[in-house]
């Protein structure tokens, strides 16, 4: 794997995107300050929640692969 969460680093770049396409200030606004927290909130909860069921294999695969980028 490159990523743990590629679904999420997907669906950031949608978001951008079509805040930028609509070339809304509001949008791309949104975006940054109510979505990408709500989101990166969302994937630490499931990784806690992974961590405490899976705890030395998850502690390995999150060291082997980032997070939202593949370094």
């Amino acid at each position: 794997a490159l990523v743990r969460h590629p679904i999420y680093v997907g669906d950031i770049f949608l978001q951008i995107g079509v805040a930028l396409a609509l070339m809304s200030y509001l949008a791309v606004t949104f975006v940054v300050i109510i979505y990408l927290p709500m989101l990166l909130h969302k994937a630490q909860m499931e990784e806690d929640f992974i961590s405490r069921e899976h705890p030395e294999d998850y502690r390995l695969y999150k060291n082997k692969v980032g997070m939202f980028f593949p370094f």
